[in-house]
């Protein structure tokens, strides 16, 4: 009986690029946030889009949070 025995293909996993965006906090615990996780730093990766709410993260990975588009309380969009 023969075998045959496939050859491990190491294949690069292509990393797909991550949408970012920069924000302003406009709200004092925002500000504080701001200072504190992110280290003063406005770019954000995009991780999901539902609806009117942007689910985000701080470019240096500390802070996780939500955000409306057009009416948060807490945070801008910048252009």
């Amino acid at each position: 009986m023969t075998c045959s025995v496939l050859s491990e293909n190491k294949l690069e996993k292509s990393k797909a690029k991550r949408k970012i965006i920069a924000v302003d906090p406009i709200s004092e615990i925002a500000q504080e946030r701001f200072e504190f996780y992110m280290d003063s730093l406005h770019s954000c990766y995009i991780d999901d889009e539902i609806n009117e709410n942007l689910y985000l993260t701080s470019v240096n990975k500390k802070y996780k949070f939500v955000m409306n588009k057009k009416n948060d309380k807490n945070w801008k969009l910048v252009k």
